[in-house]
């Protein structure tokens, strides 16, 4: 179980711990089976998470493993009544992680942050506008919006497991 104050996840899976303290060998897969969390500022609320976390002696931890492969989906209720399905994945090693964020209604990246952060479809967001330099503006702004982890930058990591001998 991952707590924290965005997200509640449950994980199980089992790791094998090999190597030194300096340089740690770690090998398994932590399979996330359900979870919830919400991304800050976001009206959407992620509900099915599901994915793992894989770990493998051969590369160098953290830098280089664990490879997660996430998706998590979220429902949501315009302010016109339209229901849109809304999908978040997140592949890749911690260092270089890779994001996607879309809707079943066929809204991209840019169009889907602009739903969960103004509560409207970017139609709607011009419509309510009015002004085509405004709305060009917080376009550049939500274009300009990064995932918190920088590729190469380090990343915090907390495992909070317990581990315990397997039996």
């Amino acid at each position: 179980l991952l707590q924290h104050n965005l997200a509640l996840i449950d994980m199980s899976g089992q790791l094998a711990i090999s190597g030194t303290p300096r340089d740690p060998r770690l090998e398994g897969v932590i399979q996330v089976e359900r979870g919830t969390f919400r991304l800050p500022g976001s009206r959407a609320s992620f509900t099915r998470t599901t994915g793992s976390v894989a770990f493998s002696r051969l590369y160098r931890f953290p830098a280089q493993t664990p490879t997660l492969a996430i998706t998590s989906e979220a429902d949501y209720r315009d302010p016109s009544g339209q229901n849109h399905l809304i999908t978040l994945s997140i592949e890749g090693a911690l260092s270089q992680l890779n994001w996607n964020l879309y809707t079943s209604s066929g809204l991209n990246k840019a169009q889907t942050m602009t739903l969960i952060f103004s509560g409207r479809t970017p139609e709607q967001f011009r419509r309510q506008l009015g002004n085509d330099a405004v709305a060009s503006c917080i376009r550049t702004l939500l274009r300009g919006w990064v995932f918190p982890f920088k590729p190469g930058a380090p990343a915090p990591v907390a495992f909070p497991f317990v581990f315990s001998p397997a039996s």
